[in-house]
Parts: structure tokens; sequence; C-alpha cells
């Protein structure tokens, strides 16, 4: 799956005309897999595995978010024309339930050649603004990156502290997540543990 969605992500970003179509394109991506995965993704779902429903009004469904993304008509007719194409093909080619991951991998695409870096914090309570800043500035001081946007949410479940995803990188520093260490630590044998 991991090429597959490598693959579409990449032929969309090559396919496009400009920095400008591809975040629309990017948009729309994101459009379509929030609908897919969100409360109503079972509804959406079914629409697309629907074999009553044309295959020209599935792709149209897809393509309409690319229309819908720009503003004040800032989607050229070019750029427009081939996510139709490409929105027809995720369609023919029975991909819609990749959408998710085409979307994430675009995305990372289009960060990479902007030098962006995404921070998701998970926290226990509200980290503030000047906490979440000099965050952000320490992964751009130690990633060199050229600008971090940091994305903070909410999860009490963490009982304290915070995670950090970005990419492939997790770290826990949360409260939950050294009560799971600590219990791994200590169902494991004695023999084991003095090694």
């Amino acid at each position: 799956m991991a090429d597959s969605r490598r693959a579409w992500a990449t032929a969309l970003l090559r396919a496009l005309p400009d920095d400008a179509s591809r975040e629309l394109a990017a948009r729309a991506l994101e459009g379509a897999a929030a609908a897919l995965e969100g409360d109503s993704g079972r509804d959406v779902e079914a629409f697309f595995r629907d074999p009553a429903v044309p295959r020209d009004a599935k792709a149209g469904a897809i393509a309409s978010l690319y229309a819908s993304a720009g503003k004040n008509g800032a989607a050229g007719d070019e750029a427009r024309q081939v996510f139709s194409r490409y929105a027809a093909l995720i369609v023919e080619k029975g991909r819609v339930p990749l959408i998710p991951a085409i979307a994430e991998t675009f995305r990372a695409f289009l960060d990479r050649e902007r030098g962006i870096v995404r921070l998701d914090i998970s926290s226990a309570r509200d980290l503030g603004e000047a906490t979440l800043g000099r965050i952000a500035e320490a992964w751009k001081q130690a990633s060199g990156a050229g600008k971090v946007e940091v994305r903070a949410t909410l999860d009490p479940a963490l009982l304290g502290g915070f995670i950090l995803r970005t990419g492939s990188v997790r770290y826990d520093w949360s409260t939950s997540g050294r009560f799971r260490r600590l219990g791994r630590e200590l169902s494991r044998p004695l023999a084991e543990a003095r090694d």
C-alpha cells in the first residue's frame, strides 16, 4: 500500500503545473479524506461502492473538492482538468479507499519541497501559545527546517505531559506513556532485568 500511495501522490505532484495548484489539490484530497474518515464516512464509502452510481458522478464528487478548495476561482483551468482526470482514474482503478493515505503522502511531499515540518502535539492540558512556540522553535533549530507548523490537540487520557509526532518520529513524554513503560519493565522476568 505504501508504494501505491506514493505512486498516486507523485503522479499528481508531477502533473500539476505550479505550487498554487498543488496546494489546492492537497486541500481537495484532505477534504475527501476527512469525508471518508469522518462521522458520515460509511455513507461516503457506500456512495463510492454503489454500482448504481455512475463512475463520472463519483469522479465529479471528488473533482468538485478541487474547485471548492480554490478561493474566488483561483483554480486554473489546466490544473482543474488535471485533477478531474486524476479523480476519474482514482474511481476507475478502485483506489478511493486509498485517498486518506494519498492525501497524507501528497501533503508530506509538498511540505518537504517547501521546507515545512509539521508537528502534531497531543497533551493532557492546553500548553498555551508560548510553550507551543518554544517547542516549534526548538524543533526548527534541531531539524534545520525552514518553517515549523504545530497542530495541538487535547487528550485527557494522557494524564500529563505530551506526545509529539512528526513524519515517522514519535516522542512520548506523557504520564500514561511512562506508566506503560514502567509496566513493561516490571513485567519482565528478574533474570532479564538484571542484564
